[in-house]
């Protein structure tokens, strides 16, 4: 996979794609040991999540990685309040047991 990934045409191919969230066998190989886990594929991984165990039966509420990001930045209350309204009415947040809000 490292190989691929550093590869000047191969790197740019979809390596996932779940709906319309996808990601490049570049952003695959960031799974490497002590390296940061690329945005795209923590974006594919979020709406894996979301499709096999929607909030309504899980009790949990994904946000995707930039969410987390802007909490700590505490930038635009405006992109998360989005976000929250947006979970929100997929199932109700004050019902779900965990909310998982990564962060890079």
């Amino acid at each position: 996979m490292v190989q691929i990934a550093s590869h000047p045409e191969w790197c740019k191919y979809e390596a996932i794609r779940h709906e319309r969230a996808y990601c490049s066998y570049r952003n695959l190989s960031s799974l490497q040991f002590k390296s940061r886990v690329n945005n795209f594929l923590i974006l594919c991984v979020c709406r894996y999540l979301f499709n096999e165990a929607h909030p309504s039966v899980s009790k949990k509420h994904f946000f995707f990685s930039y969410i987390g990001e802007t909490i700590l930045d505490g930038t635009n209350a405006e992109i998360v309040g989005n976000a929250f309204n947006g979970a929100n009415s997929a199932f109700p947040m004050w019902r779900s047991n965990t909310a998982v809000l990564p962060y890079l």
